[in-house]
């Protein structure tokens, strides 16, 4: 007899890809500080670079797994609508930073996880221990960001734009991690690049933006931020996060800001304070904790299985 639990593969193998390739994501706003474009062609070309890679790779996987009749166009359309989410995040993001410091923008743009925790709280009517792990990461992220700041009520149009981006990428982790137990990552990556190219340059030329790389120093950061952060990066982040429940993907995800303000430091001289520096302990903290007490609990239910398999 086998017992019907749903049980992740909480592995020490998907922990670690999503760890780094948090870290390889968080290395993306250390490169476009550093390429003179503005920053939607930086994050237009980011995304839609790698699609022929992308779609190379998934006729490759889908050959191997599934058959093509078997994909509908209504999960295309909503792994597009996935990229469509991505792309407002971004875009939020950055047009925040027009109102408010990067260190603000940075903190209230990572706030998914206290909006997936709650989701969760309210979900199953009950308080459960990730939130207390979810707490300290957060307060973490707020020494590691939010020291900084002076802050002001003239800001509020940069602080709401920051908060949206956070609501925008909620919705994105929800999706992933919904069409992720049907789909692969290099799938999910295709049809969302595709949807976030369509978004961001019709936004470019509406807005009539300059679309031109002037230097050739500036083209190769943008090829290291589209085949390096974007098509394996941000490919091993999709696939991280369809293994993890949300909430715990996006407590992982805080691991963005810690690697970028360290790459800062090492690559681009920008000091830490002691804030900081516990702001990235503590942001550890919280991840590890929750990591363990999500093993914890597949260990639990896989003994389960196995008792209830005997009887």
């Amino acid at each position: 007899m086998v017992m019907n639990n749903e049980c992740p593969n909480i592995s020490i193998k998907a922990f670690l890809m999503l760890i780094v390739s948090g870290c390889i994501v968080g290395l993306g706003p250390v490169i476009a500080k550093s390429i003179a474009v503005p920053a939607a062609t930086i994050v237009l070309y980011r995304i839609a670079l790698p699609i022929p890679m992308l779609y190379f790779l998934k006729k490759i996987k889908s050959s191997a797994t599934r058959s093509p009749e078997e994909q509908s166009w209504r999960d295309n359309i909503l792994m597009m609508i996935i990229g469509l989410f991505f792309a407002l995040d971004l875009a939020a993001f950055y047009i925040s930073l027009k109102y408010i410091s990067v260190a603000s923008a940075t903190l209230l743009s990572n706030l998914s996880p206290v909006f997936l925790t709650s989701y969760a709280i309210i979900r199953k009517g009950r308080i459960t221990k990730e939130i207390g792990w979810a707490l300290i990461a957060i307060v973490g992220l707020i020494f590691l960001c939010g020291t900084k700041n002076n802050y002001s009520p003239d800001d509020i149009v940069g602080y709401l734009t920051a908060v949206s981006a956070a609501g925008f990428f909620t919705f994105y982790i929800l999706l992933i991690n919904k069409l992720g137990k049907k789909y692969g990552s290099t799938d999910i990556m295709f049809w969302s690049s595709i949807g976030a190219s369509i978004f961001l340059l019709l936004a470019c030329i509406v807005c009539n933006f300059d679309m031109r790389i002037p230097a050739l120093d500036s083209f190769l950061l943008i090829l290291l931020l589209s085949f390096g952060v974007q098509l394996v990066g941000q490919t091993m982040l999709t696939k991280a996060i369809s293994i993890f429940p949300p909430a715990f993907s996006s407590l992982g995800i805080l691991i963005d800001p810690v690697a970028a303000a360290v790459l800062a430091w090492l690559l681009l001289h920008e000091a830490l304070s002691i804030f900081e520096m516990i702001g990235i302990i503590l942001v550890l903290i919280g991840i590890f904790g929750s990591y363990q007490l999500q093993k914890n609990k597949n260990d639990e239910l896989n003994n389960e299985e196995v008792v209830y398999a005997k009887s």
